[in-house]
């Protein structure tokens, strides 16, 4: 397990971006946790950033099993 720690970053929404897309690219999985409201506005990021690349991702309340099908998905934000 690796864990990263970004900070001073001016365009956060960009930056994780680019950091599920890398992670993607490495073939991790990850966890974003956050409110509801920023996680919204980062799903959203997720699909317009770049139109050469999509990081597959997934939303999941906190506390609710993750489906079998989505198991594999390699990002999930979690309220």
């Amino acid at each position: 397990m690796k864990v990263e720690f970004h900070s001073g970053v001016t365009d956060k929404l960009g930056a994780a971006c680019r950091f599920l897309r890398k992670a993607h690219d490495a073939g991790a999985q990850v966890v974003v946790c956050g409110d509801s409201a920023l996680l919204d506005r980062l799903d959203a990021a997720l699909w317009t950033f770049d139109p050469l690349s999509f990081v597959p991702h997934a939303r999941l309340k906190g506390g609710v099993a993750v489906p079998a099908a989505l198991a594999r998905t390699p990002a999930w934000l979690v309220d």
